[in-house]
């Protein structure tokens, strides 16, 4: 596999993969480490959209959106992984000009499917290290999903796995410039009223996860 960019919203989510890059370059003179380059894109999709453009300015073969997200799927718990496989942005409404909600006008889509092939090789790593793990979609916008009504109203009308702030961006991105992508992304919280608490404890955990997966996609792909 040829060299990809993973991108996260924050250094405590990419701690973990860096560690371990550093680890596997100490020990081996070419390793896995060699094949992804690590951003941090910052948060939101005006940041995520600018590091796109960047890795692509690079020559990028693809690009991973890592991070954390929180539960929209009843069943999906703190610590899960869901590989996404189409993204849209909720908090686009022209719905006052007659756009439903979520709906990018005079675009020619407002949902973005992943790369098929790395969909699969990420959900094959994330079995492999044997984390309970779905394919599904994310909804991204600028808000933390705190609350339970609307955690409801985002299941319903859009049908999403799980919510995060930058995915939606990115998947767009790559769109318009042609660059395969895939979402690997650890539930932090259930998008609740006590998502605020369950998402700082959770950080760690998803860190870790996101390093083992990352690493597998590479060593073990199939």
């Amino acid at each position: 596999m040829e060299r990809i960019d993973v991108l996260g919203a924050m250094d405590e989510e990419l701690a973990g993969l860096r560690l371990s890059a550093l680890r596997a370059t100490a020990l081996a003179a070419q390793s896995w480490s060699d094949m992804i380059a690590v951003e941090r894109t910052g948060v939101g999709k005006v940041n995520a959209t600018l590091a796109v453009a960047r890795v692509h300015g690079r020559g990028t073969r693809g690009i991973i959106s890592v991070g954390t997200a929180g539960a929209l799927t009843p069943g999906l718990t703190i610590g899960d992984v869901v590989i996404v496989d189409r993204a849209v942005q909720h908090d686009v409404d022209a719905s006052p000009v007659g756009f439903p909600r979520g709906t990018i006008p005079f675009e020619p889509t407002s949902e973005w499917r992943a790369d098929t092939e790395l969909v699969r090789l990420a959900a094959h790593a994330a079995h492999a290290c044997g984390y309970p793990t779905a394919v599904g979609s994310i909804c991204s916008g600028e808000r933390f999903i705190a609350d339970d009504a609307e955690k409801l109203w985002l299941r319903k009308h859009f049908g999403g796995a799980c919510t995060d702030m930058e995915t939606g961006a990115i998947a767009q991105a790559c769109a318009k410039l042609d660059i395969p992508w895939v979402g690997i992304r650890v539930i932090s919280d259930g998008a609740d009223h006590e998502a605020a608490v369950d998402f700082a404890a959770s950080l760690a955990l998803a860190s870790d996860r996101i390093a083992h997966i990352v690493s597998g996609l590479f060593t073990n792909p199939r």
